[in-house]
């Protein structure tokens, strides 16, 4: 296996749009006259909702090229709220499930990918086939490592284990996989209100599969 940590940033700006189901359904007696429900029942979000996200990519063109690249995409993000198995609803993390989740452990399936890029496009590819769309997915485990709450500030390790599958098409194909450790710092609130701060160390092994459809050349293809 081999390290790369290429430089990455991403946003995303998502409004929701419907909610697919509604909340909770309570039963009431036909003797009897309604009763209102609380306030927070009453505000208790839906199990589904559909939102509308539009991802933004600002990126090298392919993990350690010299070359960048901006991308965006509107794509629909279904959120779920069940509960063991949660998807769509944090927003610094739109493309996660939620399996399980304790007091100190967290396990669910982390979701990345990297945008297609035509070959003409970049200098050092020229003549080369194109590269595919590239989704990556797998478990990560989330440790916490202390007692404090996310309002005085928490440290959390996490593994991350995600299998690359290429689209040629509507044809995939699996193409390795990335083992991605990250120790985290995370605090909520830091200046009130809803804000967070977050400071990560996450470097990135690759298997030999992966790195090759990136960086390996086909004698037919060198130029040097």
């Amino acid at each position: 296996m081999q390290l790369h940590s290429p430089p990455t940033v991403r946003y995303a700006f998502v409004v929701a749009l419907a909610a697919l189901t509604g909340g909770p359904v309570f039963a009431q007696s036909q003797t009897q006259p309604q009763i209102p429900e609380a306030a927070d029942e009453e505000a208790l979000p839906s199990l589904w909702e559909l939102r509308l996200a539009a991802f933004g990519q600002h990126a090298p063109v392919y993990p350690g090229s010299e070359d960048p690249n901006v991308t965006l995409l509107p794509i629909p993000i279904p959120v779920y709220r069940g509960s063991f198995l949660n998807f769509g609803e944090n927003l610094d993390q739109v493309a996660r499930g939620e399996i399980t989740e304790t007091r100190r452990l967290r396990l669910g399936v982390d979701l990345d990918f990297t945008f297609g890029e035509d070959s003409s496009d970049i200098p050092v590819r020229q003549g080369m086939p194109d590269l595919d769309f590239m989704l990556e997915i797998g478990p990560e485990l989330e440790i916490k490592l202390d007692n404090r709450t996310p309002e005085q500030g928490e440290f959390l390790l996490a593994f991350q284990l995600r299998a690359g599958v290429v689209f040629d098409g509507t044809s995939p194909s699996s193409q390795g996989f990335l083992l991605n450790p990250e120790l985290e710092y995370r605090r909520d609130q830091v200046f009130g209100g809803d804000n967070l701060l977050s400071l990560r160390w996450k470097p990135t092994w690759a298997s030999e599969d992966f790195m090759d459809y990136y960086y390996e050349v086909d004698p037919r293809f060198a130029t040097a």
